[in-house]
């Protein structure tokens, strides 16, 4: 299960309604600059060590007042959360107590390797992307999918690179806790202390005392209110979580453990990936105080609606209660590095375009893969065209299985097509499974870890509704078809651009099928717009995006000395 942050951050990442995003961002940012308390607006108010507080909480505030705004721009009645925040609190606090013990003291059975003097880069990712990673040679290893090949790459220019692992999910991952561990991952949690918990408790004290004057405050109250409707009501309890010892003081636990592992540590700089992340936020704000440079990688797509990566101001400065983001982030491409000057008002020289060094092997696809194999090992027919529908999570069960329900009934209408599903890697295929079979349709549906890009290299075309695997089937010149049911607009601009075909009414899927499989014109135009749309959104895709990242690290360290 994800965390609150990674479910609003990942769910806000696929917001489609800007409207309403767009309302949310004005209130919050409203109640971020609004003055408070004795002339100071809750940036200033939160601030610990020079670093405000407030960016760890605004990820849990958001999703809650996405809700209500919502609500009320529909014209439905504001209604009281109903989960019990107390009752979170008491069994939230406990395991994440359980959860800190059980990953700290598995990894003591491992001993770490002691350095060789060499320049040290400290590596910070997630248990998210702990995956099968395919190699040059055709075999999978689990691997760190966005950071893997960069830190292999690391080691063999001279550098010793520590391994940090956070996990943001609910569950305890042991088995990819195992695995990394037996890779010298090191748990976050294994720099804790009860030093820093000490330290931690005495700061959250004044934070406590702030939390209890702002809810004596009238303009504190009076700044949640929208349309007229007072809002304090539905968020109080909210707000007592998030100043609670299972937020604000792991925030504070968190900042001190970053500050005390760049101490230790010592790094020439920071690479990462989820930069915002409260773990990663933590060790860029420590980072800024060491004079450390930090380096993030790009994870995913970010589009102008990704609440993660909109603000007002940014900063670079140790100095400042702005929103800390690293020295420099690789970005996959040009449409990117705009979004985050233009909507996240990031620095122009802080963002760099290097590509997405997970498509590097993609340059060698034709060596690795093999149509007629593929075809074997899941019974298929290679002389058959092959239609393959990537699902993804969308914002409801209903929406999900609309568009594959819709997509599976219209294309079995097409004669000698064989239908493939790919479900997302942490899925069993059951829900798609279950769909095929109501609707009476054959088609195969692949496990979730199987290698997406076989099954692209394999497929002859791929339907889905705007996920990443749209860019990797275009660089293997792919013809893409977005289906896109609900109404509004889409939040990718694949269509857009030409680059791929676009389908919003249920009766128009066969008909655009059918022209990705079987125009030659239509082919060879969305041929020449995907080669537009891969530079723009994933750069050059020549094989050469890790070593670009890893010249960027280089510089950047440089640039620090």
């Amino acid at each position: 299960m994800e965390s609150i942050e990674e479910k609003t951050i990942h769910w806000l990442d696929k917001l489609q309604e800007t409207k309403l995003f767009k309302l949310q961002e004005t209130k919050l940012f409203k109640l971020q600059e609004t003055k408070l308390l004795r002339g100071k607006n809750l940036k200033e108010l939160l601030a610990y060590k020079d670093i405000s507080l407030w960016w760890f909480i605004r990820p849990h505030l958001a999703y809650t007042i996405f809700n209500i705004i919502k609500r009320v721009e529909s014209g439905k009645k504001v209604e009281k959360i109903k989960t019990s925040e107390k009752f979170r609190l008491f069994f939230g606090k406990r395991y994440i107590k359980f959860k800190e013990l059980i990953r700290k003291n598995l990894s003591k059975i491992f001993v770490r390797e002691n350095g060789k003097g060499c320049p040290k880069i400290l590596v910070l990712s997630t248990t998210r992307y702990w995956t099968e990673v395919l190699s040059k040679n055709g075999k999978t290893k689990r691997d760190d999918i966005i950071l893997g090949a960069i830190i292999e790459k690391l080691k063999k220019n001279g550098y010793e690179v520590v391994c940090i692992d956070t996990d943001y999910t609910r569950t305890l991952n042991l088995k990819i806790l195992w695995e990394k561990l037996k890779e010298g991952w090191i748990p976050f949690e294994c720099y804790y202390s009860k030093f820093i918990e000490k330290k931690a408790e005495r700061g959250i004290k004044n934070i406590k005392k702030l939390w209890e004057e702002l809810k004596s405050s009238d303009d504190f109250k009076n700044s949640l209110t929208y349309k007229g409707i007072p809002l304090w009501g539905f968020l109080k309890e909210r707000f007592d979580l998030i100043f609670s010892n299972v937020y604000i003081y792991n925030d504070v636990k968190n900042i001190e453990t970053a500050i005390h592992i760049l101490e230790k540590e010592r790094p020439a700089a920071v690479l990462m990936t989820f930069e915002t992340g409260y773990y990663a936020l933590a060790l860029i704000a420590a980072a800024k105080k060491k004079g450390i440079p930090t380096i993030a990688i790009q994870h995913g797509i970010i589009h102008s609606t990704h609440g993660a990566y909109t603000h007002k101001e940014v900063s670079l400065a140790s100095n400042s209660l702005e929103y800390p983001i690293p020295d420099k982030t690789a970005v996959y491409g040009k449409y990117t590095k705009n979004i985050l000057i233009k909507r996240g008002n990031y620095p122009k020289g802080s963002v760099v375009v290097t590509g997405q060094p997970r498509y590097d092997i993609l340059v060698e696809a034709y060596k690795i893969f093999n149509r007629d194999k593929f075809c074997e090992r899941y019974n298929l027919n290679p002389r058959k065209k092959i239609v393959l529908i990537v699902t993804q999570t969308l914002r409801s069960k209903e929406e999900r299985d609309t568009f594959l329900r819709s997509t599976i009934d219209m294309i079995k209408k097409i004669p000698d097509i064989q239908i493939v599903i790919k479900p997302k890697p942490n899925e069993d295929g059951k829900w798609q499974r279950r769909i095929l079979l109501e609707e009476k349709v054959k088609g195969k549906v692949l496990p979730g870890r199987s290698n997406i890009f076989e099954v692209l290299y394999a497929c002859d075309a791929m339907i889905t509704v705007y996920s990443t695997t749209v860019i990797e089937a275009m660089i293997l010149n792919k013809p893409v078809i977005i289906v896109n049911l609900t109404g509004e607009k889409d939040p990718m601009p694949y269509v857009e651009s030409g680059a791929s075909l676009g389908v919003y009414k249920k009766g128009d899927i066969v008909e655009a099928v059918r022209k990705a499989l079987y125009d030659k014109r239509i082919k060879t135009e969305l041929r020449k717009n995907m080669k537009k749309f891969v530079y723009e959104h994933a750069y050059k895709a020549d094989g050469k995006a890790t070593e670009r990242v890893v010249d960027l690290i280089k510089q950047t360290i440089m640039a620090s000395r």
